[in-house]
């Protein structure tokens, strides 16, 4: 069941430290910043994790963050 699915993969990312932003879970951490989406297959009933990892030393400042993940908790 899909909603089942959500629903237990955003409580084990919650456990581990991932907070949500609109449909993105997103872990800070000191040098990485990881964000993770739950993806339903437009093809089959698969579900995808689709992932992105951000070293932030590339950056002169936070210019990653498009706005503050931190204030949407």
């Amino acid at each position: 069941d899909k909603v089942e699915f959500k629903k237990i993969t955003a409580n084990c990312l919650k456990k581990n430290g991932f907070y949500q932003y609109k449909t993105w879970f997103y872990l800070d951490l000191d040098e990485l910043f990881i964000g993770v989406k739950i993806v339903r297959s437009y093809y089959s009933d698969m579900f995808y994790l689709d992932y992105g990892v951000f070293v932030k030393s590339r950056w002169n400042n936070e210019e990653y963050r498009q706005t503050d993940p931190h204030k949407a908790k």
